[in-house]
């Protein structure tokens, strides 16, 4: 499979746990270069439904990268992070 169709894929692909982010909540997310902490930034509900991408703030510093802002896929976040994790 090609990159962009794994890209495409994932921008189409439904996770449960949408319905449950909220704003400035920490979330455990795997979006290739691991499993890391990011904070999510806005809310995820536009409209009647839900958005496909987030603005998160990546805690890539976790797996010795930098702390960057920017897009997720919704399908990349995996679960809340508890307090005692970090």
């Amino acid at each position: 499979m090609s990159w962009l169709q794994e890209m495409i894929d994932k921008s189409q692909t439904k996770n449960p746990i949408v319905s449950t982010l909220v704003k400035d909540g920490v979330y455990w997310i795997d979006n290739g270069i691991g499993k890391v902490p990011a904070v999510l930034m806005e809310s995820p509900k536009q409209g009647r439904g839900y958005k496909k991408t987030v603005l998160m703030n990546v805690k890539g510093s976790h797996v010795g990268l930098f702390d960057e802002m920017g897009s997720v896929y919704v399908a990349d976040i995996i679960e809340p992070v508890e307090e005692d994790e970090l």
